[in-house]
């Protein structure tokens, strides 16, 4: 019996042959299928937009049975699917293709996979938020995870513009209430490091200090390892897998290939898992079945057990026009994910993983011990406690009426302002906690008037006017004060004796 790495020698050199073949998309290592069930006997898996009958097929055009003693197995990507009864999936569905009107804008407290992810190389083209990968030993540097054709590239296609250290990473907005928007700013980091070369589609973002962060994934949970898909796992057509995406959302297949060859763009890759959708027995026979689609490049797909076995890259299939029944999808395994950035990029760094989901942690060491993240109650009550003071709602206008200027102005600062912020979350978050007597070495209350200054010096007319309206509300002395005694230090003589009446 041949070595699995005799097997792709064998599927390597047989490619030449293969690809000149008319309908031939992609060719990998798999278990052979007749009648509709996996025999386990390894084969080479010939993909074909559409399988002809043998007299229909030119002289020449035929796949070969064998190849250097290895069976081929031609597999027809728009025939029906009659799931065998042992490889019944248990996981997910697939789902019809995406569309605009149903990608996930959603601007989540943290981030998290399967959410938006968009750079500023091409704000136009977004993808999914992969996972996150921990710095080995620097726990101030976290990065997110997607493809490189999502957060390093932009058009044209054939000379794609490219990313630099200095090119943003955006989180869209969250359109609520106007807090979200100072707690919450747009971007979350810069362009690190990624490349789309044959290999791996891939590049890594530098999360911003104080970013919050989840080592989950939407819907389906927090990612727990990693596992390397074997040859013997794609023998038998049964090993599921899942992932979610911006524009099908949470989705699940069955791996039918691996160490798989497919021209991307004109780069040929070896390396790739191929991935078949569920069925999903509720939609129409028309409409095409779909593991994954335009938005959902970049997102980690996993096992039954949330081990990550790879990043999406694309999807693929017969052509649209077609009336065909699948939309299968390619996979770059995670061990060659974290290959290229470990070992070719000298990045030291691990997939974040975590074994409870809902742990959030924030990037970098929050200040005086603030807690990674607020509770969502703490903020929604936050609306109303500073709605009841007249300095409070001036706060609550100046972010609603100015968040987004407000906050390029506060990224432009440096760490001034996430550093007060900071400061004002962990308060939120924790009732034992005080105003500090400084920031960074700064005596509290003239870090306050330095940022004011820095801030409205920058700022429009508008915003000049609301910063020195706000300011003036603040009491003079607030070193020492919980955020409960913060907030009835913003109260006015007479609002003061109104609460107490």
């Amino acid at each position: 019996m041949l070595s699995d790495a005799e097997y792709v020698a064998v599927k390597d050199r047989a490619l030449g042959q293969l690809f000149a073949i008319p309908g031939v998309v992609i060719v990998g290592i798999g278990g052979r299928e007749r009648g509709g069930r996996a025999t386990g006997e390894r084969s080479i898996r010939v993909f074909v937009n559409r399988k002809l009958a043998r007299d229909e097929v030119p002289s020449g055009e035929l796949v070969p049975p064998e190849f250097e003693g290895v069976g081929t197995d031609v597999v027809d990507m728009a025939a029906p699917d009659p799931a065998p009864p042992a490889c019944e999936p248990q996981g997910p569905t697939g789902s019809p293709p995406g569309s605009p009107d149903r990608i996930d804008g959603h601007k989540y407290r943290w981030l998290v996979g399967g959410a938006l992810v968009c750079s500023g190389v091409d704000t136009s083209r977004p993808g999914t938020i992969g996972g996150f990968l921990e710095h080995t030993s620097d726990p101030g540097k976290v990065y997110l995870l997607s493809a490189q054709h999502v957060l390093g590239e932009g058009p044209p296609l054939d000379h794609p513009t490219k990313a630099d250290q200095d090119t943003r990473i955006y989180h869209p907005l969250y359109q609520t209430w106007p807090l979200d928007r100072l707690f919450d700013n747009r971007t979350v980091g810069r362009f690190r490091v990624g490349d789309r070369d044959g290999v791996v589609d891939a590049a890594v973002a530098q999360l911003d200090s104080g970013t919050k962060w989840s080592a989950d994934i939407l819907g389906i949970g927090s990612v727990t390892g990693t596992y390397t898909i074997k040859q013997e796992d794609a023998d038998t057509h049964c090993f599921e897998v899942r992932k979610r995406g911006i524009a099908t959302g949470r989705t699940g297949g069955t791996v039918q290939a691996v160490n798989a060859s497919h021209n991307i763009d004109g780069t040929y890759y070896h390396n790739l898992i191929v991935v078949k959708p569920n069925p999903n027995r509720g939609q129409p026979a028309h409409v095409r079945n779909c593991f994954a689609d335009h938005g959902d490049s970049g997102a980690l797909v996993v096992d039954d057990q949330r081990r990550a076995v790879g990043m999406l890259i694309a999807g693929f299939g017969p052509p649209l026009e077609d009336p065909a029944k699948f939309g299968w999808t390619k996979v770059t395994p995670i061990d060659v994910v974290l290959d290229y950035f470990v070992n070719k990029k000298q990045l030291p760094v691990r997939l974040a993983t975590a074994q409870q989901e809902g742990v959030v942690k924030v990037v970098g060491k929050p200040l005086g011990g603030a807690p990674a993240a607020v509770p969502a109650a703490a903020l929604s009550g936050l609306g109303s406690d500073l709605s009841a003071t007249i300095a409070g709602r001036r706060l609550i206008r100046l972010w609603r009426d100015h968040g987004r200027e407000l906050a390029d102005l506060a990224r432009g600062d440096g760490r001034a302002g996430p550093e007060l912020l900071n400061t004002v979350i962990g308060m939120v978050a924790d009732p034992e906690l005080t105003v500090p007597a400084a920031i960074g070495g700064v005596p509290f209350p003239e870090f306050l008037d330095r940022l004011h200054a820095r801030l409205a010096e920058g700022a429009g007319a508008e915003l000049r006017s609301a910063l020195a309206r706000s300011r003036s509300a603040l009491p003079d002395d607030l070193v020492g004060l919980t955020f409960r005694q913060l907030l009835d230090a913003l109260r006015t003589p007479e609002e003061a004796s109104r609460a107490h009446d």
